[in-house]
């Protein structure tokens, strides 16, 4: 009973914390915290104690795989880092460890945690968070009209697992209770507004339907859900497709002041990986730097503040933050992945209800990853390695009996 308490409380900790984040972005502030003896602890800080805890009681029956020594030396490395970079160990130094690395933590207690038996409930705690997140995207619009990126890829991470959740119980079950969870999940990816997002939707359901073998069933929900969430965000009250229309014609547009495209962010972040190699950037530092710039918008100009640097990409992300130890960790986690998927391409054949799901949002993040946001932060490790921790340890599972 504890041990579930602490692993379900791990995730629903950081869900909460999530929506938070959120509702304070839309101005709707609210306290994600609470003070003893004069230090703030947030939930995200309880969700790594709940995950902490959580190892020490199932310390017998830690799997030392690679993964946990990959995990070690990631931990290891960027605590020598930070004591280094400050020369002191202080609440502020802790702070700052946790909220980079505390994701690592939770990452190998689910990973200790997860069996097959959890994957309900778990795909329904996520799914929960889809629809509030909905939700806080509607008072977005409602609010202030729409625009693109309100809550971050974040989002993206965490609503993959409800995504192919809910689409596999309505395809394989006949349940229709999900078709709702399943369109706002769509919805959500959609408003949020990523290209990258987008194709990785399109990629990862490509390998879903070869690992359902359900193409012609599966092609025709696919086409029915994406025209009732298509048809929510066009006609619904947003300036949705103009918004969109402007991003993609501006994609390739190297006249805009603040553009940065996928290539030139690439060349960027490479051209600053010399002098950091070993150690990447200093953790100590912000961990994005702005610049300033002028947009005209018709016969207006105002100022804009856009990153100088952000990879885009995870390897290079690791290799920029962490240096050649990252980027040999995130290269493990990338080559680990592909071969899971291979491994369940081969297996196709068993039609396994926790492969399907869990490979096609695995693919998903993965492919997200690699064109955005990934894992500098608690919140971003976590979530974008969530589907594969727990597919590695269900085919563990499988392997013990």
């Amino acid at each position: 009973m504890l041990v579930r308490f602490l692993g379900f409380g791990t995730v629903w900790l950081m869900v909460i914390s999530v929506l938070v984040l959120n509702f304070n972005k839309l101005g709707l502030v609210v306290n994600n915290y609470v003070s003893i003896g004069g230090v703030e602890l947030y939930l995200h800080d309880f969700s790594f104690l709940f995950s902490f805890f959580l190892i020490i009681i199932k310390l017998r029956s830690l799997k030392y795989d690679k993964i946990f020594y990959f995990i070690a030396l990631i931990l290891i490395f960027s605590a020598v880092k930070i004591f280094c970079v400050q020369n002191t160990v202080s609440v502020e130094f802790l702070r700052r460890y946790l909220t980079l690395q505390s994701g690592m933590v939770l990452l190998y207690a689910w990973y200790v945690f997860f069996r097959e038996k959890y994957l309900h409930r778990f795909g329904c705690i996520l799914i929960v968070f889809t629809i509030l997140n909905m939700v806080q995207y509607l008072l977005h619009v409602f609010s202030g009209g729409y625009e693109s990126h309100p809550f971050g890829g974040l989002v993206y991470f965490i609503i993959s697992i409800p995504i192919f959740y809910s689409f596999h119980v309505v395809l394989t079950r006949g349940n229709y209770f999900y078709f709702f969870p399943l369109v706002s999940s769509l919805v959500v990816c959609f408003l949020e507004g990523h290209r990258s997002g987008i194709v990785a939707l399109v990629i990862s359901f490509c390998l879903y339907f070869v690992l359902s073998k359900r193409l012609l069933k599966g092609g025709l929900l696919a086409g029915v859900v994406v025209l009732v969430a298509l048809g929510y965000v066009v006609f619904g009250p947003s300036d949705y497709v103009v918004d969109m229309i402007d991003r993609y014609e501006t994609t390739f547009d190297t006249k805009q002041k603040n553009y940065v495209g996928r290539l030139d962010a690439y060349s960027n972040t490479w051209a600053t990986i010399g002098e950091r190699g070993i150690w990447g950037k200093d953790i100590s530092d912000e961990l994005y730097s702005l610049k300033k710039a002028k947009k005209r918008e018709g016969i207006t100009v105002r100022t804009i503040y856009y990153y100088e640097i952000i990879p885009h990409n995870y390897l290079l992300e690791m290799l920029f933050y962490y240096g050649y130890i990252g980027f040999i960790f995130s290269l493990f986690i990338v080559l680990d992945q592909i071969r899971l998927i291979l491994v369940s391409v081969k297996n196709r054949g068993r039609e396994d209800f926790a492969v399907v799901i869990l490979t096609s949002a695995m693919v998903f993040n993965l492919v997200f990853s690699m064109f955005n946001v990934s894992g500098t932060t608690q919140y971003l490790s976590f979530t974008f390695l969530l589907p594969y921790v727990s597919l590695r340890a269900y085919y563990s599972e499988l392997l013990e009996k």
